[in-house]
């Protein structure tokens, strides 16, 4: 869809909605500057340390993430 029609605001709703005894839910919006280890970095950070090199969501619950823009070709011209 076009910018500024909702898409993220639709969907972060949704997810507000899920059971939070089961989820856990991020978002993180992409921009031209997004680099890969800046992406690694907010999920290790988000996650928990289960063993030595295993990271995963709290006990019990399942780790929603809405990456926003990802396909996002070329910088976008507001104004």
């Amino acid at each position: 869809g076009n910018s500024g029609v909702g898409k993220t605001v639709i969907v972060e709703d949704y997810l507000n909605q899920t059971d939070s005894d089961r989820y856990v839910f991020q978002t993180k919006v992409f921009s031209a500057q997004t680099s890969a280890r800046a992406l690694q970095a907010f999920f290790e950070e988000k996650m928990e340390k289960i063993r030595k090199n295993l990271l995963g969501p709290p006990s019990g619950k399942q780790y929603l993430f809405l990456i926003d823009d990802l396909n996002m070709p070329l910088k976008e011209t507001y104004g």
